[in-house]
């Protein structure tokens, strides 16, 4: 859905063991104005899509940011 709305270039979603979500969000395109709270957004949309995707509460637990990649954790 963030690609679909030509928020980010990429994403990708790998669960690790310990059962943490991690969604990597490639070149975040911070023009995208008319969407206020830019980042706080993005978490909620990814944050809902993972809760009906896996049909569980998820918990967002950080964010980090690596050069041009915003990596955000679930649980």
């Amino acid at each position: 859905l963030v690609q679909h709305l030509n928020i980010v270039d990429g994403v990708k979603v790998a669960t690790r063991t310990d059962g943490t979500i991690v969604v990597t969000l490639s070149k975040i395109k911070y023009g995208f104005s008319k969407y206020r709270g830019k980042i706080g957004f993005i978490i909620t949309i990814v944050g809902a899509i993972l809760a009906e995707t896996f049909n569980r509460k998820i918990e967002f637990l950080n964010m980090e940011k690596k050069l041009e990649e915003t990596i955000l954790f679930f649980k």
